[in-house]
């Protein structure tokens, strides 16, 4: 059960174009969509992990970014998003929304104090009323500048 676990927080790692500059994208593993999907503007188009939930987006940028936050936008259930900025530092930010069921889609906005200098920005997206394995759906992030 532990291995299964452990299994399903390991994650994928590619490279996609983001604002014109490649972005390392680490995510939990997708059985719909592609990571670009959740910066194409497209209201249609999202992502689903295979099983893990919380679903896990990493963005790792290099150079570092000056974020003001970053906005989600989700399905109808029941969703807490978590966001930590340089989780491998020594002073992690974390910022953590919960959006309640809704009759369709939502949004959230999670704010950085003061703007922040970003070199990885893990984001999770957690269905609150699923046990893993689970499929946890994203529909889009945009990144929120000063």
């Amino acid at each position: 059960m532990e291995q299964e676990a452990a299994r399903r927080r390991v994650l994928v790692s590619q490279m996609i174009q983001l604002d014109g500059e490649p972005v390392q994208v680490r995510h939990s593993t997708l059985d719909i969509g592609q990571p670009e999907y959740l910066f194409d503007g497209i209201p249609d188009s999202l992502i689903r992990s295979a099983e893990a939930n919380p679903l896990v987006v990493e963005l790792v940028f290099s150079p570092p970014r000056l974020l003001a936050g970053v906005q989600v936008q989700l399905g109808s259930e029941p969703i807490q998003v978590t966001s930590v900025i340089n989780p491998e530092s020594g002073s992690p930010q974390t910022v953590t929304r919960h959006g309640a069921a809704t009759d369709g889609m939502k949004e959230l906005r999670l704010d950085f104090a003061d703007g922040a200098w970003v070199e990885v920005l893990r984001l999770e997206v957690e269905d609150e009323t699923m046990q893993e394995p689970a499929h946890v759906h994203l529909w889009e992030i945009r990144l929120l500048y000063p």
